[in-house]
């Protein structure tokens, strides 16, 4: 499934990787993929209607004949019964192998562990039914245990979409079947953790196929409550040797902090409702996630993270670990936490036919049915939005109670700039001409990954010239009908190697024929990046500056010398400061934050109704801008301040060939 074999029927592309189904009539063995063996076919009827899966039931006779042959055990120990016996190997070969299944007029391979779910784990309704969400699903954690690079999976889903559920039974499939396999969980408090174990592990472990139960240890009754040891019960304190049907592992669980499982070396994990908790969980993964390895570093076992999100998950990072886990930004071998992220929307996790098929446009109704009585509540419908998400931005949506604008506006403009980023964004650096600074700035087209700057796709940047050198003094031209501001960072490094984001952007005040009138009042250009010293960030501001001919607002404080850099290099005119001001810049004082607030807001309604802001990180911190923590908002105060700027030296039509006053580009005092 994770590698490429020699003979497969088939390439199904889950979250973006590639999961190879066996070639029809063979399956993997559960444990190395590259053992295959030639495996059952199901087909309950040659009518393709008729095709579909249900349970395969032991035969009416099963329990005289389990009767029959302990009753004759007790004189021949090596006594079996036939039909018993060859019961016992097809089940067991179908836990291991799998089963192939005809459904619909199509054939699908059953991974083994999967076939374990259907057709052997009790929930409380009943036996699972065949769905096409878990079956999927099923496959994607088939690819991670395969995956010699994975630590598992992190899925976010619906309320009720059976996360815990599958979880369970997959590490109870494979610790009732391993040799040493101890394995354990982890849940948002200590009582979950502990509901979890009953409800999801212990109670159906019970319900499970007597061939299927190894020895347990039974000391403290038939219902364990901390521990699930796989010992045989008369072994427990005595001095008795260790017989060879004792598989010797363990279900256990723990409390939910991180170090709870530091030191132990563990085969399979559940973290559930994981972005619940109340402490760094990007943190706690670094921890965490070395109990999955093996001495040489080589990763052994494999999680199971689960959550729907709430707003807490937002503050312990959850977001951040999911973003690190996606599958299609791999680095190396794996993605940044070596998790594999999964997401099934609520209409394609929801109500299902026979075939597994999801009902999902009749899905969809209700879900929108159950938003449309909400609106104008927003907090309501948003919660609501996060219980049944349709796509993973729903999932993480969280209702700020100290955002200063319509969130449900945003949440719209956020769905549109998504869709459109590929067709409307383009990424890329601005870079000297020649490689000589302070020439003209040149526009260079790169991949994503190393971009520090992205504009609209078809917007054609100035071809005239931007600056015009007096003397030694360079002024812009252009600083009409382009403003910028900037939010920039004070140091060179910061002892966690990590720290805010340069962050700038250029707006369009007006459109002189050359581009389409869609661009007027446009961030047509955003910067946002950190580079390793305060000064190459300097340099790229004079690129950006150079680029459009603009003048920059830059927040004073703590600014890195960024207006000392453009004073010592003659680019002082490229500086902006605001009336009755001595110096250049602006200070982030309480007043000149509500107005920048007041500003997007006014922005948000004009143009970001028009679908003007179409830069998705923008949007998104914008929904979780507060005016009291705008150190984690750097976008939002980088393109904010060019909107102040553009607010003090607002645009004029007949103001656009005028130049400034010597006294607007020089002030008679400078900064110190």
């Amino acid at each position: 499934m994770y590698s490429i074999p020699e003979k497969y029927s088939e390439v199904v592309k889950i979250r973006g990787v590639d999961v190879y189904i066996p070639e029809y009539g063979y399956g993997y063995d559960a444990d190395d993929e590259k053992i295959v063996r030639p495996i059952e076919i199901i087909k309950r009827s040659e009518e393709p209607l008729e095709q579909y899966w249900e349970r395969q039931l032991l035969p009416d006779e099963y329990e005289k004949w389990l009767e029959d042959e302990r009753t004759i055990k007790e004189h021949d120990a090596k006594y079996f019964n036939y039909d018993l016996e060859k019961i016992r190997i097809r089940e067991w070969h179908r836990r291991i192998y799998g089963v192939w299944v005809w459904i619909k007029g199509k054939p699908y391979y059953i991974p083994g562990s999967f076939y374990f779910f259907l057709n052997y784990w009790v929930l409380d309704g009943g036996f699972p039914s065949f769905r096409k969400s878990d079956y999927k699903k099923a496959l994607y954690w088939k690819w991670n245990e395969y995956n010699p690079y994975s630590y598992g999976m992190i899925e976010v889903t619906k309320r009720r979409g059976g996360k815990s559920v599958f979880a369970a039974c997959m590490l109870t499939e494979y610790a009732t079947r391993t040799i040493k396999a101890i394995c354990n969980m982890q849940s948002k408090s200590d009582d979950d953790a502990k509901k979890l174990f009953d409800f999801h592990i212990v109670t159906p472990f019970q319900s499970l196929w007597s061939e299927f139960i190894p020895l347990y240890d039974t000391n403290k009754g038939t219902k364990p409550e901390k521990k699930l040891s796989f010992y045989a019960a008369s072994a427990r304190g005595k001095n008795v040797s260790v017989t060879d049907e004792q598989l010797k592992s363990e279900i256990a669980f723990e409390n939910s902090k991180p170090l709870a499982l530091d030191g132990q070396k563990l085969a399979r994990l559940i973290l559930d409702e994981r972005g619940k908790v109340d402490f760094d969980l990007i943190e706690a993964h670094l921890i965490i996630r070395k109990c999955l390895l093996d001495w040489r570093m080589n990763i052994v076992g494999k999680m199971i993270v689960t959550t729907t999100v709430e707003e807490i998950g937002i503050k312990s990072k959850f977001f951040e670990l999911w973003q690190s886990s996606n599958p299609e930004k791999i680095y190396g071998n794996s993605t940044k936490s070596g998790l594999f992220s999964f997401f099934m929307g609520a209409d394609e996790a929801g109500d299902c036919d026979i075939y597994g098929d999801a009902f999902i446009e009749k899905n969809k109704v209700i879900i929108m049915q159950n938003r449309a009585n909400l609106e104008g509540n927003s907090r309501a419908l948003i919660a609501e939005m996060r219980k049944d998400p349709l796509s993973e931005r729903e999932a993480f949506m969280v209702l700020n109670s100290n955002c200063h604008f319509d969130i449900m506006l945003l949440n719209d403009m956020h769905d549109a700039a998504t869709m459109n980023q590929n067709e409307v964004l383009e990424y890329g650096n601005f870079i000297w001409k020649d490689g000589k600074p302070f020439t003209k700035a040149i526009w260079q087209e790169c991949d994503k990954e190393v971009a520090r700057w992205t504009k609209p796709k078809n917007y054609k940047l100035p071809s005239d010239e931007t600056v015009e050198w007096v003397g030694q003094m360079a002024i812009p031209k252009r600083y009409v009908q382009f403003i910028s501001g900037c939010d920039p960072f004070q140091n060179d490094i910061v002892e966690s190697g990590e720290g805010s984001k340069g962050s700038s952007g250029v707006l369009n005040r007006y459109e002189d024929g050359e581009n389409d009138a869609i661009f007027n009042r446009m961030f047509v250009c955003r910067y946002y990046y950190r580079p390793q010293i305060a000064k190459l960030f300097h340099m790229d501001m004079a690129l950006q500056c150079f680029a459009f001919g603009c003048r920059l607002l830059p927040e004073a404080k703590m600014d890195g010398g960024l207006r000392k850099f453009f004073i010592d290099n003659y680019l002082e005119a490229f500086l902006i400061r605001l009336p009755d001001k001595e110096n250049y810049g602006i200070d982030p004082n309480q007043d000149n934050k509500v107005l920048l607030v007041n500003l997007w807001e006014t922005y948000i309604y004009n143009e970001g109704k028009e679908g003007k802001l179409i830069y998705p990180p923008v949007i998104n911190q914008l929904s979780k801008f507060n005016i009291n923590e705008t150190e984690t908002a750097d976008e939002c105060m980088g393109l904010g301040w060019t909107l102040v700027a553009d607010y003090f030296f607002s645009y004029k039509p007949n103001k656009k060939d005028e130049r400034f006053n010597v006294t607007d580009f020089f002030p008679k005092r400078r900064i110190a």
